[in-house]
This record gives C-alpha cells, sequence and structure tokens, in this order.
C-alpha cells in the first residue's frame, strides 16, 4: 500500500523516481541501509540487471515533522483566535477544539523531543563506530574515515537544528 512506504519515511519524489525507473512486470525493493561505501552494491545489483536508487530518509522523517508541528500550531493559533472572538454559547464548543490543538501540539512536541533523542543517541554511535574503525586503520583509510566522521557530525548537526527550531516554535505557541 503507498501509504505503507509514506510511513517508512520515503518522501513522494522518491516514489515518482522509482515508478518512472520500473519496467512494467518488474518489481522493486526498500531497503533501508547504512552504508559507508555505495560501489559494491552498484556494482553487485547492475551485475543482476537492477537499478539501485537512493533518498536519504532521515531527511524525510524531519521535514515531516517539522511539517506536523507547523500545521499543529497553525491550527492552534487560529483556534485562539477564533476563542477570543466568539460569543459566550460559541466559546464553549471552541474550548473543546481549543483543548484538542493543544493536545496535539502538546504530542507533536513529545514526537519531536523522541526524535532529537534519537538522532543524538544515533549520533553518538555513529561518531563512536568511526572513530573505532579509524583506531584500526591504515594511515590513508584513516583519513578518509575522519572526512566521514566530519560529514556525520556537520549531517546530524544540520538535522538537530531544523528539529529544535521546530521545538521552538511548539513551545512558543504553547506557551501562548
Amino acid at each position: 500500500m503507498l501509504s505503507d512506504i509514506f510511513d517508512l519515511g520515503v518522501g513522494e519524489d522518491f516514489v515518482s523516481k522509482v515508478s518512472e525507473e520500473l519496467d512494467r512486470g518488474k518489481t522493486a525493493v526498500i531497503a533501508e541501509i547504512d552504508e559507508n561505501w555505495t560501489t559494491p552494491l552498484n556494482r553487485r545489483t547492475e551485475s543482476l540487471g537492477g537499478t539501485v536508487l537512493r533518498t536519504c530518509r532521515s531527511d524525510f522523517e524531519d521535514e515531516r515533522i517539522a511539517q506536523e508541528v507547523a500545521a499543529h500550531k497553525a491550527d492552534f493559533r487560529q483556534l485562539q483566535r477564533e476563542y477570543a472572538q466568539a460569543s459566550a454559547e460559541a466559546k464553549a464548543k471552541l474550548k473543546v477544539r481549543l483543548d484538542q490543538a493543544k493536545a496535539d501540539l502538546e504530542r507533536a512536541e513529545t514526537r519531536l523531543k523522541t526524535r532529537l533523542d534519537d538522532l543524538e543517541k544515533e549520533r553518538v554511535a555513529k561518531i563512536a563506530a568511526l572513530e573505532q574503525q579509524a583506531a584500526k586503520a591504515q594511515a590513508d583509510a584513516k583519513e578518509e574515515i575522519r572526512r566521514r566522521s566530519e560529514a556525520a557530525r556537520a549531517e546530524y548537526d544540520f538535522r538537530s537544528a531544523k528539529l529544535k527550531q521546530a521545538w521552538a516554535l511548539t513551545k512558543e505557541a504553547l506557551a501562548a
């Protein structure tokens, strides 16, 4: 089912790209792989007559969470404005909706916090693994591992900053 693919963290643009590449009667395999070197998988897949298409799942997940937070914040703010201008009898109904919107925003905040915690754990584990590889590697390989480690740190910093920005928006909305 197509919705299952989106739940796995695959964006619509990636699904379209796969659809364009996939010949009628052929099958696509979607896998989450953390790879340091893409050549072996590419070579083996091509030798079998296949094609490898890649996308970064984490970017899609982070963007989806940020969009969800923005949507909940906008809904919450709109209901706050409506509540402020509503008549006494309309306020009771709006209060229920406002409370639900606040609860949705709080759930989004919790999801965001969990994602940030998971991201930090992932970062620590990946950097530790790269440092272990570097300790065992030859001099020329150490430099490549060091570059990968720096790239991983930069990626995690970027993703973390994006999520923290969304979290700040959530806190701001809930404080109002």
